[in-house]
């Protein structure tokens, strides 16, 4: 199998965009690749190391989308000179949103200050702000405080840590940053659902994006917590999936779209993550795969990480004097075309959610109820218990 491509955040692609604006300020010179730096950054503005990116392209003056705006940044004084860059986003073999988008940094560079700056001082004399496709944050819970840009707290640290490094000097810099496609894009994120309005966020803890990494679908589980949280939410409903999220809110119609949050694979460090808030109770929405793998005892259902014991399955139907109708079932979905029609297919179905409840029970913070549909968004079967 060959091994997948790595690829960089929206994060490290803005940083790259920066450092070449400020490298053409500085130098006279478009730079056709920049070092940048990778988070976590030290407080002595060190990276954990640096990433060679392309740039595609650098040219003097702030992006052309700035002047639209109704106070335009602009460089017209003696003392302040101003470029833009660009990054395309490359996600290498990872299936992200933001791959290909054109990320933009204009930098306008004051007169310069006496002495050198320290790291320190880039947090007071490099300011950052967003431009189109930048979303904002509207609710609070996120890292970020709510009305400021959707730029997270290691992007920020990155981006001030890459110009530092370009300057020192004591010269104050404002970096401005857009996506021209961002609100687009933004559509086909979890950032509606999680307050950020007007376009995309800038990510990435580590700078860099694993092919197929579960890190940035955990990252965001954790924000919607802390947003339901924050926003008073007290009741969760965990589904696997859009169309258990659907089956959810229609049997749960008037509770809050912030209390629905879509776990995938991830029932298990979901269940651990809402330990971070006091929640009285979660309702979990799945389908009869998952519900199987659970039942199993199997909190990461992704097929990386669990495999249904389909043998098992089938024993433990055999006790239920259920017959699957294909004797060859290898599937979960096969044996529970069987139930229906089954006198004993209700009791085993009943069976099956009580020992999905007794796995995630044990990981609960707080009372659970679990609830199975079929293949329709029908509920099956609800679990009696709470605990």
């Amino acid at each position: 199998m060959p091994t997948l491509r790595e690829g960089f955040t929206t994060g490290t692609a803005a940083a790259g965009a920066s450092i070449a604006a400020l490298t053409l300020l500085l130098t006279g010179k478009p730079p056709q690749a920049v070092s940048v730096p990778l988070p976590p950054i030290d407080n002595e503005g060190c990276p954990r190391t640096w990433l060679v990116i392309p740039i595609a392209s650098c040219a003097q003056g702030v992006h052309p989308s700035l002047a639209n705006q109704k106070s335009p940044p602009s460089a017209a004084q003696a003392s302040v000179i101003a470029a833009h860059a660009c990054v395309i986003k490359d996600a290498g073999d990872d299936p992200d949103v933001t791959n290909h988008a054109a990320i933009y940094a204009s930098v306008l560079l004051g007169e310069e200050s006496l002495g050198r700056m320290s790291f320190q001082d880039a947090q007071e004399f490099i300011t950052l702000e967003g431009g189109i496709g930048i979303g904002r944050a509207t609710l609070p819970g996120l890292p970020i405080p709510v009305g400021e840009w959707a730029i997270n707290p290691a992007p920020r640290r990155q981006i001030r840590a890459g110009l530092w490094h370009c300057l020192r000097s004591m010269r104050p810099i404002r970096c401005i940053l857009c996506v021209p496609e961002g609100e687009k894009i933004a559509e086909k994120t979890f950032n509606p659902r999680l307050g950020i309005v007007g376009g995309i966020s800038l990510l990435g803890t580590h700078g860099t994006v694993k092919p197929y990494s579960h890190e940035a679908f955990i990252a965001t589980i954790a924000e919607q917590l802390a947003i339901a949280y924050a926003t008073g939410e007290r009741e969760l409903f965990f589904s696997t999936g859009r169309r258990s999220e659907k089956a959810l809110q229609t049997l749960y119609p008037t509770q809050s779209v912030r209390a629905f949050i879509q776990v995938g694979d991830h029932m298990g460090a979901s269940l651990a993550l809402a330990r971070k808030g006091s929640f009285s109770h979660i309702t979990v929405g799945l389908f009869f795969g998952k519900l199987a793998k659970i039942a199993q005892g199997h909190l990461a259902t992704h097929a990386h990480e669990s495999t249904l014991n389909i043998e098992a399955l089938s024993a433990l139907c055999k006790t239920f004097g259920i017959c699957p109708s294909d004797p060859k079932s290898r599937t979960a979905r096969h044996i529970l075309e069987a139930l229906p029609s089954d006198p004993n297919g209700a009791a085993f179905i009943r069976h099956m959610v009580s020992l999905a409840h007794a796995t995630m029970a044990k990981e609960s913070p707080c009372p659970l109820t679990v609830c199975l549909f079929d293949a329709n968004g029908q509920i099956l079967c609800q679990s009696d218990h709470t605990r």
